[in-house]
């Protein structure tokens, strides 16, 4: 169909068929460009910073325990003559400050996921920053029995009931435990979650770059089948009509 085709139009279709090939190269490359670009936006300004706060809060919940045996420690020595009273408040104002600081801490995560929901571009970002705040919602309920559990510890320890201290000391301790656990997990889960919205973000690049591989590939090899279907049966005619040339020109 194409041999019946003047030069000019063969020129022509030429053109246009280079033009629609570049531009479907193009659209893919806007296309991924944009998608990574979306994704890499989610994990700078959403999973990095709720990253680092978590990180912070769990370093806080467990310096505040170290603090809170500590304080235990200072309240029997000061009770056995050992230490004077003045060091044992010192070590409760420290363990009071740092429990207020935390507990606000834990919401301003929260803040920041429910301000997140709606910057989020993917159904599964935002499924995975629900789930979160509402795992954060049990563990701030779950501080503020346990900011309870303190200073009615420190009032005993600052009273100089030892015993009933220790006792009630022993069951803050569990709910210690249990929100160090429940905070290191959500940050392990934080992690995970940007370390998988990263690599799908390496993946859609290694797609894009495929794509337009592929693209450019089939442009070539449909131009050369196309338009250059005789090229090498030309060039072997051209071959001998010279060869012939020669061989006349020898006989003569």
């Amino acid at each position: 169909m194409l041999s019946k085709l003047s030069i000019t139009k063969k020129i022509y279709l030429l053109g246009f068929s280079q033009l629609f090939l570049m531009m479907c190269m193009g659209g893919v490359s806007l296309y991924q460009t944009n998608k990574i670009g979306i994704e890499l936006k989610d994990i700078a300004e959403q999973d990095i910073p709720l990253t680092n706060l978590l990180t912070v809060v769990t370093e806080h919940q467990l310096e505040q325990a170290i603090l809170f045996e500590r304080t235990l420690m200072k309240a029997i020595r000061v009770q056995q003559g050992a230490e004077p009273q003045v060091s044992f408040n010192q070590a409760q104002s420290k363990v009071i400050n740092l429990i207020k600081k935390t507990k606000n801490e834990i919401i301003e995560i929260e803040r920041f996921i429910e301000s997140s929901l709606s910057k989020l571009h993917s159904e599964q970002a935002v499924n995975a920053f629900k789930s979160l705040l509402t795992e954060l919602k049990a563990v701030e309920k779950a501080y503020s029995v346990l900011t309870t559990n303190i200073d009615q510890v420190m009032m005993l320890g600052e009273s100089g009931d030892i015993e009933q201290m220790l006792t009630l000391a022993t069951k803050t301790e569990q709910l210690e435990d249990e929100i160090d656990t429940k905070l290191i997990a959500l940050l392990d889960e934080v992690q995970q979650f940007t370390l998988s919205s990263a690599l799908q973000a390496e993946q859609d690049e290694q797609k894009a770059s495929q794509l337009v591989g592929i693209i450019f590939i089939l442009s070539i090899a449909w131009q050369t089948r196309r338009f250059l279907p005789n090229c090498p049966t030309r060039w072997l005619d051209c071959s001998l009509c010279q060869s012939s040339d020669k061989a006349q020109i020898k006989i003569d």
